[in-house]
């Protein structure tokens, strides 16, 4: 929870950069990089970042090395929700680790479809969605497949653009705020 307390305070300006210690003494606590799931990790991501700390070498600890392992890993017990998954890319993603690579992208790419037909369907896991693919859109480089890539990608993010779009209410709302988030920054697009 202080990994996204910190990230939050920070995106509106308030200065976090003593929270560090306490996120290393709850890495500690919890035995250490092997036993934080894939999901917790990526907010320690953030939130180290936000307390303007090197994910690369947190306290002694490469913290986005670690995500990276989890994330080839995927699904595996304790992370194992595409919310976690677009979550974690997200983390590594600003934290400058390239998560181009086509395994991640289709990925989240083929869950999209999925979020319209499964009972725990979630604007929230969409929205991650959206944000992930945007972020990992810099990472795809110039060469052969750099025009396919990126028409993929921005398709993924108009596909699950247009799910959310289709679940607007009458009263110009989401009924979520990070739906509402996320469509907002397409919109602005």
């Amino acid at each position: 929870m202080n990994g996204f307390a910190f990230h939050a305070l920070r995106l509106v300006g308030h200065s976090v950069e003593h929270g560090a210690e306490v996120l290393n003494t709850e890495i500690i606590k919890q035995g250490g990089l092997g036993s934080i799931p894939g999901g917790p990790l990526a907010v320690y991501i953030l939130g180290a970042l936000a307390t303007c700390q090197n994910p690369w070498q947190f306290y002694g600890l490469d913290l986005v090395t670690s995500l990276h392992q989890k994330l080839d890993k995927f699904p595996q017990v304790g992370f194992n929700h595409p919310f976690q998954f677009s979550l974690a890319i997200i983390a590594l993603c600003i934290a400058g680790k390239d998560v181009g690579q086509k395994k991640y992208l289709n990925y989240i790419r083929n869950n999209i479809p999925n979020q319209t037909k499964a009972a725990h369907a979630s604007g929230d896991t969409l929205s991650m969605h959206i944000f992930a693919l945007t972020c990992a859109k810099q990472f795809v480089k110039k060469g052969g497949q750099f025009r396919l890539k990126k028409r993929r990608i921005q398709a993924g993010i108009d596909a699950a653009s247009k799910i959310l779009y289709k679940r607007q209410l009458l009263d110009p709302t989401f009924g979520e705020n990070e739906v509402t988030a996320a469509l907002s920054y397409q919109a602005s697009k």
